[in-house]
């Protein structure tokens, strides 16, 4: 919702006047949601249709129902300024005000008539599988995006059938003229089923609409990394790069933000020259140089279960002298959470050397792993993040590959700041202190 400590009549006046502005404005709504992969997602559908399009973006690091209210209200300098009144030392009146000089400007907007002003598409994601009820409710989107679907059921839902309904329910909802965007693989088969909408599917699945291929993970002469791919959609195949990308997973995003443009008209080469402005979001698998002549893989933001193990992959792939990753509890795993962390420690004994957990259920891993005959010196388990930060700063070595994920409220962000190199602005506030 508008925020819990939003006064009651603030959030029920944003509801009606978001509605009330769909209405009169009529932009298409692209949404999107699943498991893994929806704030890259965004991005690269935001690459492609903004040459296209007059857009207007749910901003990142805010709850998504509010997101999507702001993408429907709020103007460009407004929606820049959203994510500071959410950070956790902003003031709840301030973030109030905030909603007042939205709604008042919006209101503005509609009773003048400045259709000039309101956007063409509107594109946010639809958040988790119980959010995306309450999403629906507010405005039903015209394009649908499915991400990744686990084979984990999300906490609150009774099996793996009802995570998939309750992704599934943006397509169920659409129009007969509006479109349907899923992966190739065996939730395609489920979601036409479920739908009268067109349905495009993406990904490297047998008979992907949009086909990913030739995916590679590149580093350019600067060490910035990069991937490369091929995207191929009716015959025609055209080669995207993605700067500053790491991890194959954005292929995937590339491909479905193709059949996005795709069906706002955009031609294959139309997509492969707009990725060249891709960015990556910030919540993005990155690298960061580390102390000791080390390297980082940093998925401290709020890993799952699918980054977690796409991130092992990753580090399985990078050479190094030693590969270890310091993983934290994984939420939201319902009934599944001590099965998912026990099959997590076959996966670790086979793409590292060492393991850090951080949490109670990131030591079911570590009990899996000396299990698989991991060495004891090899595996360390700790209860607080600030803890494993000290221990992997004491045994890092030269030439060591780290890669950190885990779950936002594990706050492994403190054991990235243990090791990372120090940049401009950390030296800038040492001389200042």
């Amino acid at each position: 919702m508008v925020g819990d400590d939003m006064p009651g009549f603030i959030r029920w006046i944003a509801v009606r006047l978001a509605k009330a502005t769909a209405w009169r404005s009529k932009p298409g709504v692209v949404s999107i949601t699943g498991t893994a992969g929806k704030t890259t997602t965004k991005a690269a559908i935001v690459a492609v249709l903004s040459p296209m399009r007059r857009l207007r973006v749910a901003p990142d690091g805010i709850p998504t129902y509010d997101g999507l209210l702001l993408a429907l209200l709020a103007d460009a300098a407004l929606l820049a300024e959203a994510p500071g009144h959410y950070r956790d030392e902003s003031p709840a009146a301030a973030r109030a005000w905030f909603w007042v000089r939205v709604i008042g400007s919006a209101a503005w907007r509609l009773v003048r008539g400045q259709g000039g002003s309101s956007p063409d598409v509107v594109v946010a994601e639809y958040g988790s599988a119980h959010e995306v009820r309450s999403m629906l409710q507010l405005v039903r989107p015209t394009v649908a995006v499915l991400t990744s679907i686990s084979d984990v059921a999300p906490a609150g839902s009774r099996g793996d059938e009802d995570a998939l309904r309750d992704y599934a329910r943006t397509v169920e909802q659409l129009p007969a003229a509006a479109f349907a965007v899923v992966p190739a693989d065996d939730v395609a088969a489920k979601v036409r089923q479920r739908t009268r909408a067109h349905v495009l599917t993406y990904g490297s699945g047998v008979g992907a609409h949009v086909a990913v291929g030739a995916v590679l993970q590149e580093r350019d002469a600067e060490g910035t990394p990069a991937v490369s791919a091929d995207l191929s959609y009716g015959g025609a195949t055209s080669p995207v790069y993605l700067r500053g990308a790491l991890g194959p997973y954005h292929a995937n995003a590339a491909a479905a933000a193709a059949c996005v443009g795709i069906i706002f008209g955009a031609t294959l080469q139309d997509v492969a020259r707009a990725m060249e402005g891709y960015q990556p979001p910030a919540s993005a698998v990155r690298l960061v140089p580390g102390i000791k002549d080390t390297l980082l893989i940093d998925d401290t933001y709020d890993a799952h279960l699918l980054s977690a193990i796409a991130g092992l992959e990753l580090l399985s792939a990078y050479p190094a002298k030693r590969r270890i990753v310091v993983l934290g509890d994984l939420v939201d795993l319902g009934s599944r959470t001590m099965e998912v962390h026990d099959r997590l420690g076959t996966v670790v004994r086979e793409h590292a050397d060492v393991l850090i957990a951080v949490g109670t259920r990131a030591g079911i891993t570590a009990e899996a792993a000396l299990k698989l005959k991991m060495g004891k010196k090899s595996v360390m388990t700790f209860s607080r993040a600030e803890e494993a930060g000290v221990a992997l700063q004491e045994i890092l070595k030269k030439g060591d590959v780290v890669l950190l994920t885990g779950a936002r409220v594990m706050r492994l962000d403190a054991v990235l700041d243990e090791v990372r190199m120090p940049g401009t602005a950390d030296v800038a506030r040492a001389q200042e202190g």
